[in-house]
């Protein structure tokens, strides 16, 4: 589970109207709104777009997951090279 996981449920306007977890503490949920909010979750961090272009550029998952955690550094990164061409 991540955040995105769960944003997906609530983008998604999943009502949960019954007990998450069994007396025993057993995991209860359905497995359609899983799949769908793990669906969201996944368009959330990498768009399509972006998996497709990551595939034909033959990444590896390391290196998709490198993107991920730097996308808003390489964003800034970018910014200031346009600005102070060196």
């Amino acid at each position: 589970m991540s955040i995105a996981h769960e944003l997906g449920h609530f983008l998604l306007e999943h009502v949960f109207d019954e007990v998450l977890l069994t007396a025993e503490g057993c995991r209860r949920f359905d497995r359609e709104k899983e799949k769908q909010a793990k669906f969201v979750s996944g368009e959330l961090l990498v768009p399509k777009k972006a998996a497709v272009q990551a595939a034909l550029d033959d990444m590896t998952n390391a290196q998709v997951a490198q993107m991920q955690m730097s996308g808003t550094r390489g964003v800034g990164r970018n910014i200031r090279a346009k600005k102070d061409p060196r």
